[in-house]
């Protein structure tokens, strides 16, 4: 079989510190070209920068959240229910039930619900809902995953991120993406701070037999101890 020569090039970019990417990986830059062979191996560790993240919940705990919601799970996303314990603030999981608001075509639009809940009670502590919060067309909506990490932005708020991960299906221009959202509880609420930035991207383009170039970009976030307008700043 014929050998093709691809070149991958990593770009990685420290703005900003994210939990969805893999600790291990945070706070690190590389470029690397690699030669492949007939097929164009994405860099994996990257792509999956916010997988396995999440959790599914167990039935009863679901049907409770939902019943406080005012919503029966057949009417929800399956796939794209998920929730996860915050790591440093204890007491509290991250849910977020999705569900379809339309499917015309070509384009499916999800509401969302954004939640913190009370791991003891399983009462809905704080609440966000957007309307349409996620769109899948041409770049289809592949996953919801949940940041595990509390961020400080306040003296005595913080903030934590949902990622929702997009793919196109175009075979010669092939692309990947997370887009992140920070959500900060404000009284009974959730106010949503930063929407949609993206931390990973993967595109490229190659003539579908052997010639091909292809980027990846990975953002991190890291939060200052200097504070603007009573908030820390994301550098």
């Amino acid at each position: 079989m014929k050998k093709c020569s691809l070149a991958l090039s990593i770009l990685v970019i420290s703005a900003l510190l994210i939990s969805c990417n893999n600790s291990s990986n945070r706070n690190s830059s590389s470029t690397d070209t690699t030669k492949k062979k007939d097929n164009v191996q994405r860099d994996t560790a990257a792509i999956s920068a916010v997988a396995n993240t999440s959790e599914t919940g167990d039935d009863d705990e679901l049907e409770s959240i939902l019943g406080n919601l005012g919503l029966v799970k057949d009417s929800c996303e399956d796939r794209f229910i998920v929730h996860r314990k915050l790591s440093n603030a204890t007491g509290l999981s991250v849910w977020v039930i999705t569900k379809l608001a339309s499917d015309e075509d070509g384009s499916e639009k999800y509401d969302g619900y954004v939640l913190l809940v009370n791991d003891s009670n399983k009462q809905i502590v704080n609440k966000y809902f957007g309307k349409s919060l996620w769109v899948s067309d041409a770049i289809s909506l592949e996953g919801i995953e949940i940041d595990s990490i509390a961020y400080k932005v306040q003296n005595n708020s913080f903030a934590f991120g949902v990622c929702a991960r997009g793919a196109g299906h175009s075979k010669p221009n092939p692309y990947e993406g997370v887009e992140m959202s920070l959500f900060m509880p404000e009284g009974d609420s959730l106010r949503k701070i930063l929407g949609d930035y993206p931390i990973y991207k993967y595109n490229g383009e190659w003539d579908m037999k052997c010639a091909g170039e292809y980027t990846a970009n990975t953002k991190t976030f890291v939060v200052s101890s200097n504070m603007t307008n009573g908030f820390y700043d994301i550098l």
